[in-house]
């Protein structure tokens, strides 16, 4: 594990050699910075342009989570794709806009063929 903050914790992988960061617990107003930070650094661990953030585990992410995930993006030119994204983050993402910014994917597998420019197996 990479480090646990409040009631949020995180693990780091590779995905196709794309750096993941799989979440679990809520990304809130505390936890936020210190995620933010783990997104940054793994960013800088493995392919700079590419990063996928498995939210499976998360049930809650507020605005300040928002926050983490496009501070992750704007350092990712190539793109980040968010994972196992739940209704009310989706609902946060479509209201604010942001929901372009990111891939969506329901597998770490496809996010990783999405990202690397290929139809995921299930796209038409």
């Amino acid at each position: 594990m990479c480090q646990a903050v409040c009631e949020l914790s995180w693990q780091c992988s590779e995905t196709a050699g794309i750096p993941v960061v799989a979440a679990i617990g809520e990304v809130d107003i505390a936890s936020a910075p210190a995620f933010r930070d783990a997104l940054l650094r793994r960013i800088t661990q493995g392919d700079p342009g590419r990063l996928i953030v498995d939210l499976t585990q998360v049930p809650f992410v507020d605005s300040e989570g928002l926050r983490a995930l496009i501070a992750a993006r704007t350092r990712c030119p190539s793109g980040v794709a968010l994972v196992g994204v739940r209704t009310g983050l989706r609902r946060i993402l479509t209201i604010t806009g942001t929901e372009r910014l990111f891939v969506l994917a329901p597998t770490r597998e496809d996010a990783a063929l999405l990202l690397s420019g290929r139809s995921s197996p299930g796209a038409p």
